[in-house]
């Protein structure tokens, strides 16, 4: 019998990210967004449950009260291995959630303690000698430094954590998991050393190759309790179930070649990042329909604004649309209107028969699928690292959402994405 887990993301992206990693090594998995209230389905067959919160951004009380009822509905399902799911670029700033949830989880699971691993290689997301580096640099040296809304002033992750948790963290170089693995005694005085300081602890593995997952999944396998990024949740469930594989199930990341024809659908981007930008300008070079949505415009009148974009959407619904919000920053803050026009432009997509529908932005995301109001989603193939077509189990004809974070994907991203819809 497989060992079942139960994933509780921060984000909507990053729920749909683990949940591909987890569909990659082998487990039959199911994304829940939020908590299911008074829900009749069955969850019994699925090895990993994922529950999408929105707690990044929310203050800690909320944080730690969501987490509380998606902990104790995965116990209710008879799920005893919980992972914590953040993202790969961590919460620098001193009263970010990561801290509190995880200890909250650590306290109530009532285990010694758990690991701090932010890692995914795979998206140049590394953990060396405890430091966070995110493309090569260290994340305090990258342009999420100046992040709107979590900017990433810090990069070593003891710091981070004690900065936000009530416990201790300890760096544990891949050389010391290598030795541990050998000496599994000498790994267990190791852990007792620590037990007898601390009421509870955090350790920080260094992870800066695929291959160190495995390592530190099979060197900490008795654990319950678990945080942090995506893909090391994949080797998780292979060592927890004797599955695990010499190198991780990879997506290619090869530019599409010759001139497939994406397929109908719409892309709406409200992601500022780089990697979403050079997909914005990928897609425009094919001469599809794109549409800018004006800052200005939406702060001055978004209801105008939307009924121009849904006359776009009329005239176009054939074809592979694109909409976007400008590059440039408005000197008012319109996030939340930015994100209710999205998301009425995806419900209007949807009641208009375009199925295949492409979110990039974890916030934009998270209020999109807050809007068509699905709770169960089917994980399908994944179209990048992290990146799978999303299917709604209930509704009465087959949707296809491709949800991504602003930085994932590559530069043919969006086309990409329509086509293997089409395909899928």
């Amino acid at each position: 019998m497989n060992e079942k887990i139960g994933i509780i993301a921060d984000d909507f992206t990053g729920a749909s990210d683990i949940a591909s990693f987890m569909n990659l090594a082998g487990a039959n998995s199911i994304l829940i967004n939020e908590i299911p209230l008074n829900s009749h389905y069955d969850y019994s067959s699925y090895d990993v449950i994922v529950i999408a919160l929105k707690t990044r951004s929310v203050n800690v009380k909320d944080a730690i009260n969501y987490t509380k009822a998606a902990y104790e509905f995965l116990i209710e399902n008879d799920i005893k291995n919980i992972y914590f799911k953040y993202a790969s670029t961590f919460d620098s700033t001193n009263d970010g959630n990561i801290g509190p949830v995880s200890d909250y989880l650590l306290e109530t699971i009532n285990q010694k303690y758990s690991l701090i691993i932010p890692s995914f290689p795979g998206n140049n997301r590394i953990v060396k000698d405890g430091i966070l580096y995110v493309d090569g640099k260290k994340i305090e040296d990258t342009h999420m430094r100046n992040h709107p809304i979590n900017p990433m002033k810090e990069s070593n992750l003891i710091k981070l954590m004690e900065n936000q948790s009530a416990y201790k963290a300890y760096h544990l170089s891949i050389d010391d998991i290598k030795y541990y693995i050998r000496d599994k005694k000498e790994f267990k005085n190791y852990i007792l050393e620590l037990s007898k300081k601390h009421k509870h602890f955090y350790i920080i593995p260094d992870y800066f190759e695929n291959s160190h997952g495995k390592l530190i999944a099979d060197l900490f396998s008795n654990l319950n309790f678990y945080t942090g990024a995506s893909v090391f949740g994949g080797w998780l469930y292979q060592i927890k179930n004797n599955k695990s594989q010499n190198k991780y199930p990879s997506i290619s990341q090869s530019l599409l070649e010759g001139t497939q024809t994406p397929t109908n659908g719409i892309i709406l981007a409200g992601s500022l990042s780089k990697a979403t930008r050079m997909q914005i300008e990928n897609f425009k070079k094919y001469n599809y329909p794109s549409y800018e949505i004006q800052n200005k415009k939406i702060y001055e009148n978004h209801i105008n604004e939307l009924e121009n974009i849904k006359r776009f959407i009329r005239k176009n619904k054939t074809s592979p649309m694109l909409i976007y919000n400008e590059r440039e920053k408005f000197h008012v803050p319109i996030n939340n209107l930015l994100e209710t026009v999205i998301s009425e432009i995806g419900m209007f997509a949807l009641d208009n028969e375009i199925n295949n529908v492409v979110v990039a932005g974890g916030e934009t995301s998270g209020a999109v699928v807050k809007k068509i109001g699905s709770n169960n989603f089917k994980i399908g193939q994944s179209i990048s690292q992290g990146v799978p077509i999303l299917k709604p189990l209930d509704k009465d004809r087959e949707i296809k959402l491709v949800l991504k974070s602003g930085n994932f994907g590559e530069e043919d991203f969006f086309v990409k994405a329509l086509y293997i819809m089409g395909e899928s």
